[in-house]
């Protein structure tokens, strides 16, 4: 089979042949849906105008998830495993059902640099507010103030309170985070990276991105493990180092995921 695709794609209609990601979205919701919500997901299928209406099935997903721990469980056992059995993946002109890629692709290996932080700092939790890192006393009185203003709910304000009150939870020096788009400008890295947590960082091989990851944390108290197509030497300077980190995880999806099920962290 000939074709020009790479990596992780939506499957194409036979009858289109055209991807269509409002029919795939819609049948993954739907199996998602299809134990703790029968009704849902029937309603999902046969919805008519997805891009509408599709917050329907995004709400139902939700109040089911919430209901109880299993049931959040199986939602996302449901939908993985027709994700499993819907994306397709492209190597070398040959097409593969992402269930199989793990057995049936050859992969090349990812080794893995590790590089610690060099801050020394125990780890800190503040709410910054107004260029000012709120703690203590001043938080908390701050957390009333939103409170009594109706900003917060009383739920969200007792949580702030009691992290307030457990500093000795901001030490993730016994956990290890893996981060999918780990230079992304919403993600934890840098919260996680004042921490003391291990990080996992995936996210593509480009310097720019990996520039922003080292230095984010040589800057803190974590410990990095960072995917690399070649072994490198463990002291090798971050202005070399960015230019060799990184991975695809729409076209090296296998390689990510063998590299994940083999990391000792």
């Amino acid at each position: 089979m000939s074709t020009s695709l790479d990596g992780l794609q939506f499957p194409i209609n036979p009858n289109s042949n055209k991807a269509s990601t409002s029919q795939t979205g819609k049948e993954i919701i739907a199996e998602a849906l299809s134990i703790v919500d029968n009704k849902s997901s029937m309603d999902a299928l046969a919805e008519k105008n997805w891009r509408k209406h599709y917050p329907v099935y995004f709400k139902a997903l939700v109040e089911q998830g919430i209901r109880t721990i299993n049931n959040s469980i199986t939602i996302a056992k449901q939908g993985l495993h027709k994700a499993h059995h819907s994306f397709d993946f492209y190597r070398n002109g040959q097409r593969y059902l992402l269930k199989d890629i793990m057995k049936d692709v050859d992969t090349a290996t990812l080794y893995t640099i590790q590089l610690k932080g060099e801050s020394n700092a125990a780890p800190e939790w503040y709410v910054p507010y107004k260029g000012q890192k709120l703690q203590g006393p001043a938080l908390l009185e701050q957390i009333q103030i939103w409170q009594d203003a109706g900003i917060i709910e009383p739920s969200h304000a007792e949580a702030l309170r009691i992290a307030q009150a457990h500093p000795e939870w901001f030490d993730l020096s016994d956990r290890t985070m893996v981060l999918f788009g780990a230079g992304s400008e919403a993600g934890p890295l840098t919260w996680l990276s004042k921490w003391k947590a291990n990080i996992v960082a995936v996210d593509l091989p480009n310097a720019r991105v990996w520039d922003k990851i080292l230095n984010t944390i040589q800057q803190g108290n974590a410990t990095l493990y960072a995917p690399c197509a070649e072994k490198l030497a463990e002291d090798m300077a971050t202005s070399t180092l960015k230019e060799k980190l990184g991975a695809d995880l729409l076209t090296q999806t296998p390689e990510i995921a063998h590299w994940l099920s083999q990391s000792e962290h």
